[in-house]
């Protein structure tokens, strides 16, 4: 962007592909893996693009529920879930990326109720629940997970939202705008994680609840990169105050997507080779500082998920498109598909996830659900195409 003195300026972009029909969030089983397209579970509700989902724990969803009912009671009212629901199995939670605000990528909690429990599915805006102040305006936010849930000494530390954000205005030219933030579930209270002039993507809890992994971008500025982002993965506490401060520290140098298999274990991806460039996913030892490659060099492999210490579902091309263009048709190894690889058992082969739903279909962003019996990921909704439409971006 650039500016003279009377106060005008200019803005130069550019802008990707999108699918031609909008997306939602599915899970299948993951053991054993899904036989037929009944296996798959739709957890959003059909309505505008919706992606990038991550599940919420039942004692988490509860504190959120509770806060609902005492600033909303109307609409915890409309919403026919209570604190007691979460609690007791009754309705699960999704926190996700939906674009049905205005167009912008904003997160919204989903109440899904299993099918013995009428399955329907609620979707609430984050700014219905905890106030405009601190999900409002104009601004796009991702990667929503949940921390908290642990006991330091006597005192113990509430669930919170931790996700990114743009809420915050840039100072300076060629930086990112992405910030991760910790709202309170109990009581709306939000707080900056990433440091004044650091920018972080991608953040992920550890299973105690306690730490917060994220991609850091490296000098803190941006080149214009889309697709290899030049992050490294940095480590911090959850609550300063309970902990003793952040403890921000990096600890990966060259990553990006961090996932935890246990707290001492980080699943990661990372681009390899110059261009074109290919993508695989590694395991990192926070105890032995040991990093090893999780996925095969002939496959591509992106956005982990860890299910385990060992277990991790990514999202997988088996084979490069030799497409020009995008204009003719894809074999099946060259759709992007969920795949869980186990580094304790190498020679075994990976299972498939997807493959057997919808073999000629691109899935994305594999997230563990019901304690990794489940996977779930975002695609298109295939059954909404119309007959001549491209498949070609399908996702």
């Amino acid at each position: 962007m650039g500016s003279d003195d009377s106060g005008r300026g200019s803005i130069a972009f550019f802008g990707t592909y999108r699918p031609p029909v909008p997306l939602d969030i599915y899970s299948c089983p993951a053991d054993p893996p899904p036989s037929s397209r009944k296996d798959e579970l739709h957890l959003t509700d059909g309505v505008s693009y919706n992606q990038n989902g991550r599940a919420i724990p039942a004692p988490a969803l509860k504190e959120l529920l509770t806060f609902l009912g005492k600033k909303n009671p109307a609409l915890a009212a409309e919403c026919g879930a209570t604190p007691d629901d979460a609690e007791k199995g009754r309705v699960a939670g999704l926190v996700f990326v939906s674009e049905r605000d205005k167009g912008l990528e904003t997160l919204h909690v989903a109440l899904v109720r299993p099918k013995g429990e009428g399955g329907a599915v609620k979707v609430l805006s984050l700014g219905d629940v905890y106030g405009a102040d601190t999900f409002g305006g104009s601004r796009m936010e991702d990667s929503g997970c949940i921390a908290g849930g642990f006991k330091v000494g006597a005192r113990t530390v509430g669930h919170s939202l931790v996700y990114v954000s743009t809420k915050e205005p840039v100072t300076r030219r060629r930086t990112p705008w992405t910030v991760v933030y910790r709202t309170n579930l109990a009581d709306g209270k939000t707080e900056r994680l990433t440091p004044p002039g650091q920018y972080d993507v991608s953040p992920a809890v550890s299973p105690s609840g306690k730490m917060v992994a994220v991609a850091n971008f490296r000098g803190n500025k941006w080149t214009g990169e889309i697709e290899r982002l030049n992050t490294d993965i940095a480590v911090m506490n959850v609550d300063k105050t309970a902990q003793g401060g952040l403890r921000r520290r990096i600890l990966i140098r060259d990553g990006g997507w961090p996932t935890w298999g246990s707290d001492n274990v980080i699943f990661f991806h990372r681009g390899t080779g110059e261009s074109p460039t290919n993508w695989a996913v590694f395991r990192y030892d926070i105890a032995t500082k040991e990093t090893v490659r999780v996925t095969p060099e002939a496959i591509d492999a992106m956005t982990p998920a860890a299910i385990s210490e060992t277990r991790v579902a990514v999202a997988a091309i088996r084979q490069k498109s030799r497409q020009a263009a995008m204009t003719t048709p894809r074999e099946e190894a060259q759709y992007r598909h969920i795949e869980i690889f186990d580094v304790a058992s190498p020679d075994r082969p990976a299972v498939q996830i997807s493959q057997k739903i919808r073999p000629k279909g691109d899935h994305y962003n594999p997230f563990v659900a019901d304690g990794g019996s489940r996977i779930g990921y975002h695609r298109v909704r295939t059954d909404d195409l119309v007959i001549g439409v491209c498949l070609c971006f399908s996702c």
